[in-house]
């Protein structure tokens, strides 16, 4: 059975509500319409030598950057925490004793300390658009990309969103992800095929449509959703997901975790396949807000999973020769305190938090930034990096100029970034 995991679990059931119908029919106001999945291919298809792809992976509640990839030896017992630093393969370069298979791969990935966010809750929604949640709804980083997507292939989209996503914003629903998961949805998918009441319920959507022809997102046509009926009663969409396909040794190495193992394994099978902009959770989603027993917590539940999961999905990256075309960005909404706190925790710390970046034909097996003695902020730069650095950096590898404005729905002219400095030490 294929499954989609995503922003949701999804209720499955044999009924029909209202949300589901437009879901499946044409809408989507959370991502594409279903008629836009035809623009998935069931096989994966060779990219063009030029094109490039972001994965990005959410560390879903904001991960202890001192306890993973900043360890603090010589910072005063009430900073440095219960993790030993060990040597990796790159010299000088250490990590938590709790990461040996990332020691074993250090040359392949770069971690980014110091980064800052404005984000001091639980909130992706800088994480997935580069800026704070304001009066002027910012679209997600997939949407910028749908906008000004370059590829001459366009039989993949532009854009899928496995985990939280902002949306398209002043952009238009014709630039949302494509969100496979969620209701019936999933239902035609595990069953095997489309019932023939889904297909008239399918067809139906032309009366529909003449009931709400006023609400642009609300909007589809008669030759989408013909073809979206053909290729979900076809075997095509599950060959761009479908894991199975997948030697069992590769599965094994990512592991069988919902979020952090199968999706991760999606998500560069979608990259491979010519997405340029996937989003997935990533290993330990939700169990990252350690205020308590953060070392425990890390030890025995997180760091393990991440370890293994993580290690897999960059070694596959080389192993498929993607390194120079994939790019994966691992980081959560913030860091966290370096000072413990009374409950062995650790809490928000939006001054000083880290980015993993591995692949994108960037200069790996290196850290920048040096947030001092005690892991306070990065002390190596007058202005810190931020997410929006991180974005810059990732339009710039995809063609995209920063500085281009856009109208937002009151007319007013936005700059896709603010901050347009990309992170220089990465080329």
């Amino acid at each position: 059975m294929l499954t989609f995991l995503g922003q949701h679990g999804g209720k499955l059931c044999d009924g029909l509500s209202r949300r589901e119908f437009l879901r499946v029919g044409g809408l989507g106001l959370t991502g594409l319409t279903l008629a836009d999945v035809l623009r998935l291919k069931a096989q994966t298809p060779q990219r063009q030598t030029d094109d490039k792809s972001i994965i990005i992976v959410y560390l879903n509640g904001g991960a202890a950057q001192l306890d993973m990839f900043d360890v603090k030896p010589k910072a005063p017992s009430e900073f440095r925490g219960e993790f030993k630093p060990i040597q990796t393969n790159v010299p000088g370069f250490l990590v938590s004793e709790h990461l040996p298979l990332h020691a074993k791969i250090a040359d392949k990935y770069t971690i980014v300390q110091g980064m800052q966010t404005i984000t001091s809750g639980h909130s992706l929604y800088e994480a997935s658009s580069g800026f704070a949640s304001g009066v002027v709804k910012r679209p997600a980083i997939g949407s910028i990309i749908s906008r000004f997507d370059k590829r001459r292939d366009k039989s993949m989209p532009a854009s899928v969103s496995m985990a939280y996503d902002a949306g398209p914003a002043y952009l238009g629903p014709k630039y949302a992800s494509f969100s496979p998961n969620g209701g019936l949805m999933r239902d035609l998918y595990s069953n095997g095929g489309i019932p023939q009441n889904r297909v008239d319920l399918l067809r139906s959507l032309d009366n529909l449509r003449r009931e709400i022809d006023a609400h642009e997102q609300l909007l589809a046509t008669d030759e989408f959703t013909k073809k979206a009926i053909e290729m979900l009663a076809s075997t095509k969409i599950r060959e761009a997901f479908d894991v199975n396909k997948e030697p069992e040794k590769v599965r094994e190495r990512y592991g069988k975790h919902t979020y952090g193992g199968v999706t991760l394994l999606q998500a560069l099978r979608l990259a491979e396949a010519g997405v340029s902009c996937v989003t997935v959770y990533g290993p330990g989603n939700n169990k990252w807000d350690t205020h308590k027993n953060n070392f425990k917590t890390m030890k025995e539940q997180i760091l393990p999973h991440y370890d293994k999961s993580i290690h897999a999905m960059i070694t596959d990256l080389y192993d498929r020769g993607l390194d120079k075309k994939v790019l994966i960005a691992i980081y959560g909404e913030f860091g966290r305190t370096p000072r413990i706190n009374k409950n062995a925790g650790r809490d928000h710390y939006p001054q000083s938090g880290f980015v993993q970046l591995a692949g994108g034909g960037l200069k790996m097996g290196q850290t920048i930034g040096d947030t001092g003695l005690r892991g306070d902020w990065d002390i190596s730069r007058s202005k810190p990096y931020t997410i929006q650095n991180l974005f810059a950096t990732f339009y710039h590898l995809l063609g995209i100029d920063p500085s281009i404005k856009i109208p937002d729905n009151f007319g007013r002219p936005q700059y896709i970034l603010e901050q347009r400095e990309k992170i220089e030490e990465l080329f």
